[in-house]
């Protein structure tokens, strides 16, 4: 497979893999608030894994463990999250060994205590105030996704006038523009971290001054 190939498919990989924990994260802020006082959670190195069945496979491991709250399982990353009610699961390594145990071996990196937990979520909201999402640890800045969405508005109203978005086909128009934009910008994440894993070095000046030069001259 040569490299442009291996891309291509690991960065589809890599964006349907974010997109559900991006998700998967929305939906734990929600569900779990700070009236959790017990809850933890506990982070694993997980190896060998390649697809949902692992991940299906290490859920089912844990179904038996009485104080298991979710389970968020990182597959191009790695990694294993679990939280938990540290009154009802006293000792962490029995995750550790129950993972292992069904041919993924498992080795804690760390263990989030409630108050860790609360200040992540704190950490979280406001770092959403600047960014739109994080991929693999590259954050994916707002600016760039207020600029670029901007940019194909402006793209929009010199196509067909000035007042198309404020129309209700045109704020349809306007939440696919949004998704649009968001793809793209998760993509380049992707692709980033990807030809970095891989040894490359980019220069960051010149890479930014190629996406203006996108952003201004094409609706793609």
């Amino acid at each position: 497979m040569n490299r442009r190939a291996f891309f291509t498919n690991r960065m589809a990989a890599l964006l349907i893999a974010a997109s559900l924990i991006l998700t998967a994260g929305a939906a734990l802020a929600a569900k779990f608030t700070n009236s959790d006082a017990n809850l933890s959670k506990v982070v694993l190195n997980v190896s060998n894994m390649s697809c949902s069945g692992c991940i299906s496979t290490i859920k089912g491991a844990l179904a038996g463990y009485t104080g298991i709250k979710d389970i968020l399982v990182d597959i191009s990353g790695g990694k294993a999250e679990v939280y938990f009610n540290r009154e009802e699961l006293k000792d962490v390594s029995e995750i550790e060994k129950a993972i292992t145990d069904s041919g993924y071996p498992a080795r804690i990196m760390k263990t989030l205590t409630p108050e860790d937990l609360r200040n992540e979520r704190d950490m979280a909201a406001s770092k959403a105030e600047y960014y739109i999402a994080s991929v693999s640890g590259y954050d994916i800045a707002r600016a760039d996704f207020t600029k670029e969405l901007n940019a194909a508005r402006q793209r929009v109203r010199k196509a067909y006038g000035d007042g198309i978005l404020e129309t209700a086909q045109g704020r349809t128009l306007d939440n696919r523009l949004k998704a649009q934009v968001a793809s793209r910008l998760i993509d380049e994440g992707i692709l980033l971290q990807e030809i970095k894993k891989s040894g490359y070095e980019l220069n960051e000046d010149k890479l930014n001054s190629e996406l203006e030069k996108h952003i201004k001259n094409s609706g793609k």
